[in-house]
């Protein structure tokens, strides 16, 4: 048996939690958008998951996940503005990412002083190509 994907890992800690996930295309593909755009595994082979953004409107079915979990090698995406759970005092939260693609640290560091990443509870993690600003 092969190990679950990455987006069946997710799946089963994050959608208990809020969180909106769509699976991605593996990271090991050599095409644009690998391991980030989201994507399905039809015919035998990897495709760009068309008209995904409905899931912004309604969240994916249980028994759609349940599809998009024996997908093998499926990478995780989060749908950015959809429901993701829960503050201290039980408001919903939404999901929110900032990706600045930026190699200037300074710069990033300005971006995020401007949009007051910092008082809204957010953090900065280094990623390939600069530094992405979460919440």
């Amino acid at each position: 048996m092969t190990a679950a994907s990455p987006f069946a890992q997710a799946r089963a800690e994050l959608s208990p939690l809020g969180f909106t996930l769509l699976p991605a295309l593996p990271h090991n593909l050599d095409r644009p958008g690998a391991g980030k755009a989201p994507g399905h595994f039809v015919s035998g082979g990897w495709s760009g998951l068309s008209g995904w953004s409905k899931f912004l409107q309604t969240a994916p079915s249980s028994f759609q996940q349940s599809i998009w979990e024996r997908m093998e090698g499926a990478n995780v995406g989060f749908l950015a503005g959809t429901p993701a759970g829960f503050d201290a005092e039980g408001n919903p939260t939404k999901l929110v990412a900032l990706d600045f693609d930026c190699r200037d640290p300074d710069a990033i560091h300005q971006a995020a002083a401007v949009l007051q990443l910092q008082a809204l509870g957010c953090g900065l993690r280094n990623g390939q190509a600069g530094e992405l600003g979460y919440a």
